[in-house]
């Protein structure tokens, strides 16, 4: 790095409206996030005083979370083979296109080239 190198601050970036808006909204979010997590053991502490209905709750919520992951990914996963079989996509060359659009990587269905 050259000596006449203009070093910027650490909060420089922050100047960029459009960043700055970005990283707060992000930041509010992920205080959001921690706040959930202790109101959801406090209201389960009033309903159960037990701490096993802590541990059912968010076993739960994590089920629940990794369930509907499960879920969505699988459906869009076909709604992407419907889009095939509807446009008539037989050849590998247009599905490592279509793969390459969709941002995946590309699987060859056969060994055929």
């Amino acid at each position: 790095m050259s000596s006449n190198a203009k070093t910027k601050g650490t909060f420089s970036t922050l100047k960029v409206r459009d960043f700055a808006l970005l990283w707060s909204g992000q930041s509010v979010s992920s205080l959001g996030d921690g706040i959930f997590t202790i109101a959801l053991a406090i209201g389960t502490l009033e309903v159960d005083h037990h701490p096993s209905g802590i541990a059912l709750v968010f076993a739960a919520t994590v089920l629940g979370v990794r369930h509907a992951i499960l879920a969505f990914g699988l459906i869009s996963g076909l709604i992407c083979l419907a889009v095939l079989v509807v446009l008539g996509v037989r050849d590998p060359k247009h599905l490592d296109n279509f793969a390459n659009t969709l941002a995946v990587e590309p699987k060859v269905l056969n060994d055929e080239s």
